[in-house]
């Protein structure tokens, strides 16, 4: 389940990184270009605004998913999902900041290189506890389960065609051609 987990956040970091970019080109570019001029500190230089609205978005983006979803969607993609400890359901707001706090403190490294390698190292410590759970897991109280969605949900309930389509119209445009909508 450790490489599930990385191979997640390097599709969720790799989400967030094009939602930021997003962010800057439909509407934040004058911004970003005015406050890359104004604010440059040593280490990071012109590229300080970028990697705090980096950290901001990565934080928005994975606070949001895990109180209302319990999973990112990386995590949905490897049928991962992060649990209260204790209670089984999805973390709460707390919980998840608390989560996310080490990702957003290590994401404002200098470098982006490092900080993205520490991220994964963080997330890779997971092996290392008796119930896989990461540094930023214990912090939070949380922990990482694989599920199968499928599972969960059960079989599909049967669905009378005919009613529907004389509901809602026809399911297809061959179905509208043919005048079958009412006969399935």
């Amino acid at each position: 389940m450790t490489v599930a987990r990385i191979l997640a956040r390097v599709v969720d970091m790799v989400t967030i990184l094009f939602c930021t970019l997003a962010v800057i080109l439909l509407g934040l570019a004058p911004l970003m270009s005015a406050a890359s001029d104004r604010l440059a500190p040593a280490p990071w230089g012109r590229a300080f605004a970028a990697t705090v609205l980096f950290a901001v978005v990565a934080t928005v983006y994975e606070v949001a998913f895990l109180v209302a979803r319990g999973q990112t969607p990386g995590k949905d993609l490897f049928n991962l999902r992060v649990v209260d400890a204790t209670t089984g359901s999805p973390p709460r707001l707390g919980g998840a900041i608390r989560r996310t706090l080490p990702f957003t403190v290590l994401r404002l490294t200098p470098g982006a290189v490092l900080g993205s390698v520490i991220v994964l190292i963080l997330g890779a410590s997971a092996p290392f506890d008796a119930r896989r759970r990461g540094l930023h897991d214990r912090i939070a109280g949380t922990l990482v389960e694989h599920y199968d969605a499928d599972l969960e949900e059960g079989p599909p309930e049967t669905v009378d065609r005919a009613a529907l389509a004389r509901k809602y119209g026809p399911r297809s445009i061959w179905d509208l051609i043919t005048k079958r909508a009412g006969r399935d």
